[in-house]
Parts: structure tokens; sequence; C-alpha cells
């Protein structure tokens, strides 16, 4: 599926934008929290809630200087912007076109297209259409 490629790519050139800053994340042994934290999709709007798990610990051991250096990383790193990506502009336009042919349900790869969209986009919800 291309929203899957573009994804990938998306995802690619914001880790080759930022690799300094994931090496020294990695050296420290702390990519997978890190990841976690800067994740777009770690905020639910909806539930007025954020993951933030390196904040969290630094409250539970402040003495800690590597959780201290990954907590300034977090906040410091160019964050990814999901609505100036080729994959939601391409996601974007896809909805658009098919909410305009009031498209049917038939093809076979439907609901992992549906499933892309609406977490791309709760808008993008093919379900609406």
């Amino acid at each position: 599926m291309a929203l899957r490629g573009l994804f990938s790519g998306s995802v690619y050139r914001y880790y080759q934008s930022q690799k300094n800053v994931f090496d020294e994340v990695n050296q420290s042994g702390g990519l997978f929290i890190f990841l976690a934290d800067i994740n777009p999709y770690s905020k639910f709007e909806r539930f007025e809630t954020k993951i933030q798990t390196i904040a969290s610990m630094c409250e539970i051991l402040p003495e800690d200087q590597n959780l201290a250096r990954l907590k300034v990383l977090v906040e410091s790193i160019d964050k990814f912007n999901v609505q100036e990506s080729d994959y939601y502009l391409y996601a974007y336009h896809l909805h658009t076109t098919l909410k305009e042919l009031q498209l049917k349900a038939v093809m076979d790869n439907f609901p992992e297209l549906a499933y892309w969209l609406v977490n791309i986009n709760i808008d993008f919800n093919l379900m609406l259409i």
C-alpha cells in the first residue's frame, strides 16, 4: 500500500535529519523510551493525556544525569510534523477523493486502508462517508 511506503519514507527522512540526536540517545541506552516520548501519536487529545515517560522518571530520580540529558533531548529535538509529511498529504487527498466518489467498502484492502487513514487523522474516517 502506498501509504506504508510514504510513511516509511517520511520517518526515514526525519531520522536522517535528526541522526546525531538519535545516535546520542542510542549510546545512552534510552532509545525506546525516547521514541515513545517524541512519537507524534503519543498525545491523546480526546483523553487529555500525553506519554511523558522520561519527564516522569526524572521526577522519581532527579539525580540521574542520564535521564536529565534524555529529557533535554526530548525537549530540544525538532518535532516530526505529521501534517507536513508526504503520507499525511497523500492520505488527505486520498480521503477527499474517496469521499467525493462515495466509494463502497468492497475492495480487498479496504479495512487496512480505513485503519491507516483514521489513525493518521480521525477526520479521515472512511466509515463516516
